[in-house]
């Protein structure tokens, strides 16, 4: 008894590994290549559209197991994922993988490209609250400009800022670096202060995507309350998560309303 109990110990341990063993780098260029290949076949394909359909699914299953056997997590995993979600017609999904790779990647202009376009096609509209255009119009370099383009500016600012601040030291008031430097001190002072707000609220709201075609969002937890909305909501839709409960997650969408949806028709980024 004693010896048949350790074998099934040993056997349940060699199992494990397997189930929670990692793609070897070979393994993950295999997979990455196949993915590709996949992809570009689908592409190729314009006179059957259940063929192209099944290259794309293809692809996306190659390009997910690489995230969740490998584990990869990288920009350009996410970027190729969202495009054959995109060309298969999974808006939702496309709009989700973007938004990881963004999130990975904020500097890559074809990501925030094809990230724009795929929310272009989506059915639901919120009109921006007043509050927040004013906002983001009066803190335009916190809204317009990319993680990357304040890095650069906050550092160009500080070299200029460090090299006038020198200067007048050495010339004290006949140097004509005052007002340049005040300038330099506001500007760094913006970027910086936006990166620090973005990172916190990074950190600190879980945002999701709805994935499913049709969402019936509600005004509670429960198929028992009535419904938030005359019409359901459609995937692709961006949200904060405000609190979940079992089953139910509690959102705010674009236009600050709030409602509660099923937790398996959404995905969190």
């Amino acid at each position: 008894m004693n010896t048949k109990f350790f074998i099934q110990i040993l056997l349940m341990i060699f199992f494990v590994s397997l189930a929670t063993a990692k793609l070897t780098d070979n393994e993950k260029q295999s997979l990455f290549t196949e993915a590709n290949e996949k992809f570009h076949q689908a592409n190729s394909i314009t006179d059957d559209i259940k063929a192209r359909h099944d290259a794309y699914q293809q692809a996306i299953l190659l390009y997910e197991k690489i995230i969740t056997e490998g584990p990869v997590h990288n920009a350009k995993i996410y970027y190729n994922l969202g495009n054959a979600y995109f060309l298969k017609g999974e808006l939702g999904q496309a709009i989700l993988n973007y938004r990881k790779a963004q999130k990975l990647d904020g500097s890559d202009t074809n990501i925030s490209k094809n990230l724009a376009f795929a929310r272009s096609r989506r059915i639901d509209k919120f009109e921006q609250p007043t509050p927040e255009r004013i906002l983001s119009t009066l803190f335009f370099w916190h809204y317009d400009f990319s993680a990357r383009t304040k890095l650069i500016i906050s550092t160009v600012s500080f070299i200029v800022l460090s090299v006038s601040l020198v200067l007048l030291i050495l010339y004290g008031r006949k140097s004509k670096m005052i007002i340049p430097s005040v300038i330099l001190l506001i500007i760094l002072s913006c970027f910086v202060s936006s990166m620090i707000i973005e990172q916190i609220i990074s950190s600190s709201i879980s945002q999701g995507v709805l994935i499913a075609s049709s969402t019936i969002a509600r005004q509670g937890d429960g198929l028992n309350y009535p419904q938030a909305f005359e019409q359901p909501l459609n995937e692709g839709t961006e949200f904060d998560v405000i609190e979940k409960r079992v089953g139910w997650l509690h959102i705010r969408l674009p236009d600050q309303t709030d409602c509660w949806i099923p937790s398996e028709s959404a995905e969190m980024i």
